[in-house]
């Protein structure tokens, strides 16, 4: 699939945006990577064609990832957002933000499992970690685990 991740301009580089990149990278995924600072920027860039338009933060940064969800729902791009805004409330914020799938908790996993799940015509209730709309209802998912070993996970992908 093919996957535009979208970092909120920080002055702080979101390292755990690298680390997603990295895992999907190595799951076979075609993903590009962007620092969200202008608007007319990002909406050229969304209508290049992407399955998933994927970002995350916290809720500082609250109205940056609105704006960057919002083009790419005027878009037709489906929508995956993470971090601790989500993890905090995800219920809440997958509304407020109109997302289409929310990662709670560590990422890494569980945005791999979500694609594999959606490929391959899965039930999303078996993919840990996650929130989304059934029926106009919030689902949230059991939790994932903690990733304990650390050198399981692909280096964060500091090129994109």
């Amino acid at each position: 699939m093919k996957i535009l991740l979208v970092m909120p301009y920080t002055t702080i580089y979101p390292v755990g945006i690298a680390y997603i990149s990295s895992a999907l990278k190595q799951a076979g995924h075609d993903v590009d990577c962007i620092v969200f600072d202008s608007h007319d920027f990002l909406v050229k860039k969304v209508r290049e064609g992407y399955d998933f338009v994927a970002t995350g933060g916290l809720s500082s940064e609250y109205a940056k990832l609105k704006h960057i969800t919002d083009i790419a729902g005027e878009a037709g791009t489906k929508t995956i957002v993470g971090g601790g805004i989500i993890t905090s409330e995800p219920e809440l914020m997958s509304c407020a933000l109109n997302v289409d799938y929310s990662i709670i908790g560590e990422g890494e996993e569980t945005i791999v499992d979500l694609l594999s799940c959606l490929k391959n015509g899965g039930d999303l209730s078996t993919v840990k970690g996650l929130c989304y709309q059934d029926n106009g209802k919030y689902i949230v998912t059991d939790s994932r685990k903690q990733i304990d070993d650390l050198d399981s996970i692909p280096w964060p992908d500091l090129e994109s």
